[in-house]
């Protein structure tokens, strides 16, 4: 178990201060104007390439601060000395910041994003993430609706986004991420945003760590989703395996232990398929006869995968974040494996599954035909 306390182990401060000093700088971050800036952005719509557009337009005295919070640049403590007092040192405290040479300090790939109300840290986008937050996340989370009184538990957490959602109504939300970088940084933004008391965090590979006999009302998972071949490197956050399934069956697989007799779970996912069926379709028929589930399945769109589209072009370059293979070398070999396979297109898809109605049977909302160009909505 990994625990508030175990979180805390590289700062002096206990979780009451440390919760005592973010607050404070998110309070300083209010008031200058930085969240006015970055809530400036549409929220379904993640592009970081506006952030730099924006920059030089924004508010001339908080310039320095997107770089610094933001853009993943450099800036001179006296600058954050004299915009937020001390406040910000507590982000060195936590080892999410560095000083550098000369008196400058620099986040470290982080960058501070503004989402309808909460202050998150995230990666720095186009580099190898830990802390994720992309379309997929803004999917699920407008997906989630936890009730007053429920017990949630969010896997895969990433950030917290979706635990923090869940407990402005849960009460209590069970956050589990098995990366120690990025439980690092969900359990500062769970402090930022003051919701210490109600999120408990988790380490460990998904159900492994949480308490016996635990169940929940709510179960939110945007687990690694991305349909690429196991033999091909791609950042640990999205490879999915080659059906983008690898993760989400493990997760379902646990839910008759874990979910309670009225919970519900919310999945969402990218998988592939011919002109007609989805590859996990049989699973998926399979896994609910097998432990008596009701799996409502979504399906959102479809979208060409062949070598001259967007999708295709976007799986070979986030490969590249962490493979030595030239990006021609690995949409050959991805371009090879979907020819084997027989299929032609990628579909992201969203699970809600439950213990109660239609008992081992998989039933279907499909909106790709009336769908031309939304990803994660119609």
């Amino acid at each position: 178990m990994e625990n508030q306390a175990d979180l805390t182990i590289n700062a002096a401060a206990g979780p009451q201060e440390l919760a005592l000093r973010l607050r404070q700088l998110r309070g300083r971050l209010l008031a200058c104007g930085y969240a006015e800036f970055v809530s400036a952005f549409n929220p379904f719509c993640f592009s970081s390439a506006k952030w730099t557009t924006c920059r030089n337009l924004a508010f001339p005295e908080i310039r320095g601060l997107i770089d610094f919070l933001l853009l993943n640049k450099r800036a001179h403590q006296s600058y954050l000395d004299g915009l937020l007092g001390e406040t910000w040192r507590v982000l060195l405290e936590m080892e999410l910041a560095e000083e550098l040479e000369g008196g400058w300090a620099r986040l470290k790939g982080l960058s501070l994003w503004a989402y309808l109300g909460y202050l998150v840290f995230i990666d720095t986008p186009n580099q190898d993430p830990n802390v994720y937050f992309g379309d997929d996340t803004i999917g699920l989370f407008a997906r989630l609706h936890a009730m007053p009184g429920e017990h949630c538990l969010d896997l895969c957490s990433g950030s917290g986004i979706q635990a923090l959602h869940c407990s402005s109504f849960a009460a209590s939300v069970d956050a589990v991420e098995i990366n120690p970088l990025a439980r690092q940084v969900l359990w500062c933004n769970i402090l930022l945003n003051g919701r210490h008391d109600r999120i408990q965090v988790w380490g460990g590979s998904l159900y492994d760590e949480l308490p016996e006999n635990r169940q929940y009302d709510l179960v939110a998972a945007n687990p690694p989703l991305v349909p690429f071949p196991e033999e091909l490197d791609y950042p640990f956050v999205g490879h999915g395996g080659i059906d983008g399934f690898a993760v989400t069956r493990k997760i379902i697989q646990g839910l008759p232990e874990h979910l309670s007799e009225t919970g519900r779970a919310q999945i969402i996912g990218l998988t592939l398929a011919d002109e007609g069926d989805l590859v996990i379709e049989g699973e998926l028929a399979e896994l609910a006869r097998t432990h008596d589930l009701v799996i409502r399945l979504t399906v959102l769109n479809r979208f060409p995968l062949d070598p001259s589209s967007p999708f295709f072009r976007g799986f070979v370059s986030s490969s590249q974040l962490v493979s030595p293979q030239a990006y021609d070398e690995i949409a050959a070999r991805l371009a090879e494996r979907l020819r084997r396979l027989n299929v032609t297109h990628t579909v992201p898809y969203a699970l809600h599954i439950t213990r109660s109605g239609p008992k081992g049977k998989v039933v279907y909302q499909n909106f790709s035909r009336v769908n031309p160009d939304g990803l994660w909505f119609v």
